[in-house]
């Protein structure tokens, strides 16, 4: 998970590119009750609606993830303790929940272990793009103690994953290697905004390279098309996204440290994709500055969740703003545990579906995905 920041090229990509078998395995639907109910409690309607899942085995966060109709895939992930990268702390499973049955498969899985990407979802496919994988080139067997170990790089790679088929294929290549980001799903296209790519230059460097460019996929072209307008200062990654009226929200988020400690945003800015444009003043600033926040528009409420403020403290706090509110107002509910890096599923008006997140804390076990699965009331 990319807290803080060779090359695939397109033959090795495509020689990736495998089936491994989805297992088909299904889990019923089994209620759980939260710390301290009991188990009856469920016919009260708790507050929130934990379900037993294989996304728990193991748990995981910083996932792509796409909704289909009644389908919600969720795609890679970190499994460990949070800036650690061996290989085994990625995952390439490709996971389907069905939110009618709230019960999960395992399905082909993806052709290398990766976290940090954004994927979309048409009637027959899935497209995923870019990321951060294990390289076991900078692997290094003597890490010294002030290093932070960094054998990962970000990605470059556009894969597509037949519904139909269950069989993942190559596309083509980014213009850059992209990580840490957000897209917007627009008509024909894809917009990928904001991110990095986090490939070390040196050993011992993890400052990357924040991205200016935004890389546009025509998903009739199956390609990548040119787009001049750059994204406007300031440059973040780590950030959360929600799509409002076709238009793309960029969610605080984290910015490049000049040498001091990396700026946190409480920013909300807009993109329209048809003029290119960005806008500031749209939307009131966040109550916090935020990085690794959750966020969606339900329809009724723009929704931001958890994430880590300027003190490096792990917020549970939910924000609502609603077009008839002139600010931003704390919901009566808040996240099991305060999070980073949750992911925000639309279930309807005034319901949203909580997965994953991130813990953070001075022991070890206090630093692990947390595996949320729930399902939060809204006003």
């Amino acid at each position: 998970m990319q807290r803080r920041g060779f090359l695939l090229g397109s033959a090795a990509a495509a020689a990736l590119v495998r089936s491994k078998g989805a297992l088909g395995q299904v889990l019923p639907p089994h209620a759980r009750a939260a710390p301290g109910e009991s188990a009856s409690a469920g016919a009260e309607r708790p507050p929130f609606n934990r379900v037993a899942t294989l996304f728990e085995q193991p748990p995981r966060s910083s996932f792509a993830q796409a909704r289909a109709g009644d389908k919600v895939y969720v795609l890679g992930g970190h499994v460990g303790r949070y800036h650690t990268y061996p290989a085994a702390n990625f995952s390439d499973e490709l996971l389907e929940y069905e939110l009618s049955t709230r019960s999960w498969r395992r399905l082909s899985r993806y052709p290398f272990a990766v976290q940090g990407l954004r994927m979309l979802a048409t009637r027959d496919y899935l497209y995923a793009f870019g990321g951060f994988r294990y390289e076991r080139g900078l692997d290094y067997p003597d890490w010294r103690p002030e290093e932070v170990g960094w054998p990962a790089v970000s990605d470059d790679s556009v894969f597509r994953y037949d519904i139909r088929r269950d069989r993942w294929s190559f596309v083509c290549q980014m213009p850059r290697r992209r990580s840490s980001n957000v897209l917007l799903h627009s008509g024909n296209r894809a917009f990928l905004v904001a991110g990095w790519d986090g490939t070390p230059r040196r050993r011992g460097d993890r400052s990357g390279s924040w991205h200016e460019a935004i890389d546009v996929f025509d998903l009739k072209e199956q390609a990548f098309v040119p787009w001049d307008q750059p994204m406007v200062p300031p440059l973040r990654r780590a950030l959360a996204s929600a799509e409002y009226g076709g238009r793309l929200l960029l969610v605080g988020g984290l910015g490049e440290a000049a040498g001091g400690a990396p700026p946190h945003f409480d920013s909300v800015t807009e993109f329209n994709p048809s003029t290119g444009r960005f806008n500031d003043t749209s939307f009131p600033r966040l109550p916090a500055r935020l990085f690794a926040p959750g966020a969606c528009w339900t329809g009724k409420w723009l929704v931001v969740a958890g994430g880590m403020d300027d003190r490096y403290q792990l917020r549970d706090t939910v924000y609502l703003l609603s077009p008839g509110i002139s600010g931003w107002i704390e919901a009566p509910v808040r996240l099991p545990r305060p999070a980073m890096f949750p992911e925000l599923i639309v279930l309807g008006p005034t319901r949203v579906l909580v997965l994953g997140g991130h813990g953070d804390g001075e022991q070890p076990q206090d630093q692990l995905p947390l595996g949320l699965v729930v399902e939060l009331p809204l006003p």
